[in-house]
């Protein structure tokens, strides 16, 4: 069963992650290491392609028409209906768990894997629970004083990004591997976050990882989308943007990406010159192919916290908002609108012709695209991790006050039955 991708723009459980924008100095790639480095091909890009006018629109997504189209409010919208899925629940106890709320962020038929970054700790770990023996045990412990964020897996290889605990404008990171047949690690690789940017923010579809990195150079910042291959254990550039901050600033700056099947969703600010040292900020949101062909903007974004697209949708979510729109005519076709205009909704999954998210950080919903139904699929917890993702299967954490003493319950979706 085909899944559609936003993957996260951060493993943390109950924050979004962005590219920091920047202030000002030079990378280096430092930080010497005995762990073997992978094939570093990196293949360049030599400059930003144009997107198309399409349809005679500035973007592709058509937001004249909100009067018109389908507005779902949370009290109408719970019309139940048939779901064809079936979670699986695992129930955790462990002394490990005691000082981090912990989620499942990568899941095969044979593993549930998770990381930990407990507070009072100097020392970061990787956790393995076995779904048949139900048994637990740590597979990395991560070098002094470090943090693994945005944990994730393409097949039966772990990747992650360590990063040093206290806060530089330049910050050292390294992306690392997992192979889970030869339980050996692989650096795969290693640079720095200039002038307060963000690390790599690791997101992967089944066949690829991506993520951003940040560049200054003679005060100009570059933003490079970037995709790793891990069959051939290639690197390269899907695209650049560039931030001239000489006077003021002036340029594009990318500061999330989502991966799909073809390419990537990248959410821009965009600095448009409105005198000698002053601009205009507006945001956008472009489609860039895998194979660098024409980029595709889609549509305005200032409010936007995260978005997934596939052949024959684009979801998009706000604070009390999710978006539903035709990739096939640009048109809305369905706003879900919930009790509170404050909370956010995130993690946007479509699976064949269902919509998964979550709502605020206690519940999971799921859509019917065919019919615009919306129900609860999941139980209402104090807590619930963002949604992830892995080869045939969606899963989240959930934890109650009660259980923050070393319990974590996992759920786990089987989307091929």
């Amino acid at each position: 069963m085909r899944v559609y991708l936003p993957v996260l723009a951060t493993i943390l459980a109950f924050t979004i992650s962005s590219g920091c924008e920047p202030s000002s100095t030079e990378i280096s790639s430092t930080n010497k290491t005995n762990i073997p480095q992978l094939n570093q091909n990196t293949t360049p890009l030599i400059q930003e392609k144009a997107a198309p006018s399409l349809q005679a629109k500035d973007t592709y997504i058509d937001t004249s028409e909100l009067p018109t189209v389908n507005k779902v409010s949370e009290s109408d919208a719970n019309s139940s209906f048939k779901v064809p899925f079936f979670i699986q629940e695992y129930q955790l106890e462990h002394p490990d768990f005691r000082h981090d709320l912990i989620a499942p962020q990568f899941v095969n038929e044979d593993y549930i894997i998770f990381d930990m970054n407990p507070s009072g700790s100097n020392q970061a770990s990787i956790g393995l629970f076995d779904r048949t023996t139900k048994k637990y045990k740590k597979i990395y412990l991560s070098p002094k004083n470090t943090i693994i964020n945005t944990l994730v897996g393409i097949n039966d290889t772990l990747f992650w990004v360590e990063y040093e605990k206290q806060t530089k404008r330049d910050r050292p990171w390294k992306i690392m591997s997992y192979d889970l047949k030869n339980k050996k690690t692989y650096l795969v690789k290693k640079g720095i976050s200039d002038d307060g940017t963000s690390v790599p923010i690791l997101t992967n579809t089944d066949k690829y990882l991506t993520w951003i990195e940040y560049e200054l150079k003679n005060q100009i910042m570059w933003s490079r989308a970037m995709l790793y291959d891990p069959v051939i254990k290639e690197t390269k550039i899907i695209a650049e943007a560039k931030l001239d901050e000489t006077k003021g600033r002036y340029g594009h700056f990318f500061a999330i990406q989502r991966p799909s099947d073809n390419g990537m969703l990248i959410h821009e600010s965009v600095y448009t010159k409105t005198s000698a040292n002053e601009s205009k900020k507006t945001y956008q949101i472009k489609f860039y192919p895998y194979d660098m062909s024409s980029s595709i903007y889609l549509l305005d974004g200032k409010e936007i916290i995260d978005y997934v697209i596939n052949k024959n949708w684009f979801v998009w979510t706000e604070e009390g908002k999710v978006t539903v729109a035709s990739m096939h005519d640009g048109k809305i076709k369905y706003q879900y609108f919930a009790e509170s205009e404050k909370l956010t909704n995130d993690t946007p999954y479509i699976v064949d012709h269902y919509l998964f998210y979550r709502y605020g950080i206690n519940q999971i919903y799921i859509v019917d695209l065919n019919t615009g139904k919306r129900q609860k699929f999941s139980k209402d917890f104090a807590s619930t991790s963002k949604i992830f993702n892995s080869e045939n299967y969606l899963f989240f954490g959930q934890w109650e006050p009660s259980e923050s003493t070393g319990r974590a319950k996992f759920h786990v979706i089987d989307l091929s039955k």
